[in-house]
């Protein structure tokens, strides 16, 4: 059986009996069955796209860094279905075949949009005198660079 929504969840985001909570969790006791038939059967890759495309972040309309972060910080119900996927993949990872491509499309469009955990962001580097590498550069500009430059 799926686990409920987390406290954090349903307090940070004021949805006690949301029907978008329900039917979220309805979701996961599914994936939880479909885990459990055999694989050659059915799998869980309708789930986790209908998921995905509920996130907003497999085609996003903006590339622009900021406005990624913003559409996903305004939207619940992407929030929401963005952790559920991500649970859901975490648990059932043996049943998934074809999703894993959408996957990936939101952990680069997170990538882009700079929202990814440190964990994920940093490499280590053994040249490095801290031992740590970004993988996101900032773009520094140079001290001659002025507002119209």
């Amino acid at each position: 059986r799926a686990a409920p929504p987390t406290a954090e969840e349903i307090e940070t985001n004021n949805l006690r009996d949301s029907p978008a909570l329900v039917s979220l969790a309805g979701l996961e006791r599914c994936a939880a069955l479909i885990s459990r038939l055999p694989p050659t059967e059915i799998t869980l890759d309708t789930l986790l796209l209908t998921l995905c495309k509920f996130t907003g972040l497999l085609n996003p309309q903006h590339a622009n860094y900021i406005a990624i972060g913003v559409t996903l910080g305004q939207s619940v119900k992407a929030q929401l279905a963005l952790r559920r996927a991500c649970a859901v993949a975490a648990r059932h990872a043996d049943c998934i075949r074809d999703s894993w491509r959408h996957l990936l499309e939101i952990v680069r469009t997170l990538y882009i949009g700079r929202l990814l955990p440190k964990s994920l962001m940093e490499v280590e580097d053994y040249l490095d005198a801290s031992g740590t590498v970004s993988l996101i550069r900032d773009s520094s500009r140079g001290s001659e660079a002025g507002l119209l430059s």
